[in-house]
This record gives C-alpha cells, sequence and structure tokens, in this order.
C-alpha cells in the first residue's frame, strides 16, 4: 500500500487493523507526527515500512516489539533525536536496512542488530561514533556524511567484518589514524569535504580489496611516504581541491598497483618527480586541471600506455613541444584549454593515432601547423577563442585526418570561412563553429558548408 503525498496526519490504527497480509507499506510525504506500538501492533507480517518525510518526533520504547518480520524501516527526513537499541526493540534479529537520515540525532548510543546491511545515518548531528557500531558484523555500507564528526578512533571500523563501503563526506575531520579503516572487505571510502591536513603514514595500508579512496575539497598539502601502502587494487583516488603543490609516486611505496584513475585537478602542483607515476601502469584517466604548471613534463607519462583522458586545463603552460603528447597509443582525450599556450610544434601529437578530441581553447594561438594533426584517424577540435587568423589549406588531408568530425573556430580572427581546408571533409564533418570572427561575405560558392 502506497499513500504518499497526500495530507495523512496519522497513522489509520483501525483501517490497518483489516490488512493482515501487509507486507509493505509507504506513507512518505505526510504529515505523520506520532508512532506507537498500538498503531503498528495488527501489523505482524509487515516487512517493508517507509514513513520518509514526516514529523515524526520520537518513537516510544516498543512501538515496533511486534514487527518480527520487518525488514526495511525507512525513516529519512523526520525529526527523531536519538537512535539506541530502545527506539526499535523487537527488530533485533530480521532488521536488514535502515535509512534515519536528515534527521536530528546527535547522540548514538551501542547498537546490535545482526542482519543489518545498509545504515544511512547522513545529515544529522551526530559528533562521537566511538564504541557505536562493533556489533554490527553483517553491515556493508555506513553512510555518515554531513555529521558533525571530529575524529575517527583507531579501529572504529575493525569489528565490522562484513563492511564495504563507509561514507564520511562533508564531516569536521581533522586527522586521520594509522589504520583507522583497517576492514578486510572494505572497497570504497570517501571523506571529502572535511579538514584535513596531511595524509600520514599507513593511513590506508593493508586493505587488500579497496578500490576507491575519496579525499577531496579537505586542505591537504601533505602526503607522506607509504599513506597508501600494500593496497593492490586500488582503481579510483580523488584528490582535487586541495593544497598540494607535487605529487610523489613513494605514497604507494613503489608497489605497482591496479589505479586507473587519479583526480589531481584544483591543487598548487607547479611539478611532477619521475618516479610519479611507475606505481601506476593502468592508469586510463588523470586530471591535473586548474594547477600551476607552467611547463608539463610529458616524459614522466609516456610508460602509461593505457591512458585514454589526460586533462591539463586552466593550467599556466606556455608551448607544446616536440612529442609531448606523441606515441600514447590508447590517447583519446586531451583537454589544454585555459592555458597561455602561444605555439604548438608540428610533432606534439605525432603517433598519438586513437587522439580524438582535442581541446586547445582559450589559449594564445595564432598559427597550426600544416602537419600538426597528421596521422589521426577521427577529430573533435575545439581551437575556439585564441588568435588564429588563417589555418593551412592541406591542415585536414584525408592522408593527415581520414575523419574531421567536430572544428570550432569561434572567437578567433578569420575574415573569412577557410572553405578550401574544409572540401575533403565535408561528408564527414558534422559541426563547425566559426561565430565571432571578422567574417563579412559568404560567397555563394562555399556550398561546401552544407
Amino acid at each position: 500500500m502506497d499513500l504518499s503525498d497526500n495530507k495523512v496526519l496519522s497513522l489509520p490504527a483501525v483501517a490497518l487493523s483489516r490488512l493482515p497480509n501487509l507486507k509493505r507499506l509507504k506513507i512518505d510525504y505526510n504529515r505523520i507526527g506520532a508512532l506507537d506500538y498500538d498503531i503498528l501492533r495488527s501489523l505482524k507480517g509487515l516487512e517493508e515500512l517507509s514513513l520518509a518525510h514526516n514529523i515524526i518526533r520520537e518513537i516510544p520504547e516498543g512501538t515496533f516489539k511486534d514487527l518480527r518480520d520487518l525488514k526495511i524501516l525507512n525513516l529519512y527526513g523526520n525529526k527523531i533525536a536519538e537512535l539506541s537499541m530502545e527506539t526499535f526493540l523487537g527488530l533485533e534479529d530480521s532488521l536488514e536496512y535502515m535509512d534515519l537520515g536528515y534527521n536530528i540525532i546527535d547522540r548514538v548510543s551501542r547498537i546490535q542488530y545482526p542482519k543489518l546491511r545498509f545504515l544511512n545515518l547522513e545529515k544529522n548531528l551526530i559528533k562521537n561514533i566511538s564504541n557505536v557500531f562493533n556489533l554490527l558484523t553483517s553491515l556493508q555500507v555506513l553512510n555518515l556524511a554531513e555529521n558533525k564528526i571530529d575524529r575517527l578512533p583507531a579501529g572504529v571500523f575493525r569489528a565490522m567484518t562484513n563492511l564495504l563501503q563507509v561514507n564520511l563526506e562533508k564531516n569536521k575531520i581533522r586527522k586521520l589514524e594509522p589504520g583507522v579503516f583497517q576492514n578486510a572487505y572494505l572497497t570504497k571510502v570517501n571523506i571529502s569535504s572535511n579538514l584535513l591536513t596531511e595524509i600520514e603514514t599507513q593511513s590506508f595500508s593493508n586493505l587488500e580489496i579497496l578500490e576507491v579512496v575519496d579525499l577531496s575539497d579537505n586542505r591537504i598539502s601533505t602526503i607522506e611516504n607509504g599513506a597508501f601502502d600494500t593496497i593492490p587494487h586500488l582503481k579510483k583516488l580523488h584528490l582535487q581541491k586541495n593544497r598540494l603543490n607535487s605529487f610523489k609516486g613513494d605514497i604507494y611505496s613503489g608497489v605497482k598497483n591496479e589505479l586507473e584513475v587519479l583526480d589531481l585537478s584544483d591543487n598548487e602542483m607547479t611539478y611532477l618527480y619521475p618516479e610519479s607515476f611507475e606505481s601506476h601502469p593502468q592508469l586510463k584517466w588523470i586530471s591535473f586541471a586548474k594547477n600551476r604548471f607552467a611547463f608539463f613534463p610529458t616524459q614522466f607519462i609516456k610508460n602509461l600506455q593505457q591512458l585514454e583522458y589526460l586533462n591539463l586545463e586552466k593550467n599556466q603552460i606556455k608551448s607544446l613541444e616536440d612529442n609531448d603528447f606523441a606515441n600514447l597509443p590508447n590517447l583519446r582525450r586531451l583537454k589544454l584549454s585555459m592555458n597561455e599556450i602561444e605555439s604548438i610544434s608540428e610533432t606534439a601529437f605525432q603517433n598519438s593515432s586513437q587522439l580524438q578530441f582535442i581541446d586547445i581553447s582559450f589559449n594564445n594561438i595564432s598559427e597550426l601547423k600544416n602537419d600538426l594533426f597528421n596521422g589521426i584517424l577521427r577529430l573533435q577540435l575545439n581551437a575556439g577563442h585564441n588568435n588564429l587568423t588563417s589555418i593551412p589549406d592541406k591542415l585536414f588531408e584525408k592522408r593527415k585526418v581520414f575523419r574531421l568530425e567536430s572544428l570550432d573556430l569561434s572567437h578567433n580572427q578569420f575574415s573569412e570561412i577557410p572553405v578550401n581546408v574544409l572540401k575533403n571533409q565535408y561528408n564527414t564533418l558534422e559541426t563547425l563553429k566559426i561565430s565571432h570572427n571578422n567574417i563579412k561575405v559568404i560567397p555563394s560558392d562555399d556550398n561546401i558548408l552544407v
């Protein structure tokens, strides 16, 4: 039964007593302010109860004591202030999913639900989680985002022997103790948007199946050697929006891993170390956007044979030199917009045959060399917001670029549409942008455009 989004003020106990076979009851988005035993006692076979987005303030002890089959309880978006074993007495042996997010809970006493697999406590006022969740040995997902937690006691997650994911986003955590996430089955940790300033040695260590770590939007300026020690299956590491000024490979103790995604955007980085990527031969996606590189040492990424995406936009790069992005066999997307690029070497992209999307917009480029894109099979080029007045007639010849699919030349200084350049690509070109230039005439023989 679904009675959501009406103007229900209280659960109709008499009506519900006539539904002895009811398994699922959903009464979200109403104005229910109270629950008690007399209302629910007739629903002994109930397996799912959802009362999200009501105004329930308290739950008297024993309210759920006859609901021995209840597996799913959703009380998201109410006014509940406390979570304890007495609150949900009777559900100890059945409850598998509990959602108490977006309430006003400021204290959680030790709870024990042996079958509970999912617990959402996001958007509450919880500060202390010491010895609270130790008995939840079946729990797989714990969401504590947007609370007021300021410290994580050592071993706080150790006894939760089936925990897969923990979300601590948007709290007030300032420090990670070594081994704080020690847990054999942990696969995903989100501790973004906190107050961390450094990641100490072995903050994340001996996590055999950990795959995702999100440390974005903190104040991290230092990551010590071995901070990510013995994490062989780490696939995604988010370090964007911090205060890092460099990136060294020794935070992984030199052990090769399976890292595929590395986000270092929006930091204060000016340089890399030669060994930065030696431990990451599987990297596919890297972002250094919004940093302070005046020169990007591309020789350090040459061994990343799996690299598909590289983002260097919003830096201070002045030029692209010989072979900078050459010989990268799987590179597909390259973003270089919003730098200070004035010149691009003719061999900058040489032999990167899979390169399909190149963004060099918002720079100071006044010339594109004749063989710049030689050997590219499919090309989508954004060269808008530069100082181009013309481009070479043979730039997009079929023997150089097999398929030109999209071309953005807007916000440049063209006085005429470069139709001669496009005549070999008329059957593949899908998008041409040439607005905000100095074009005054479109000649009648420019039918190549259609």
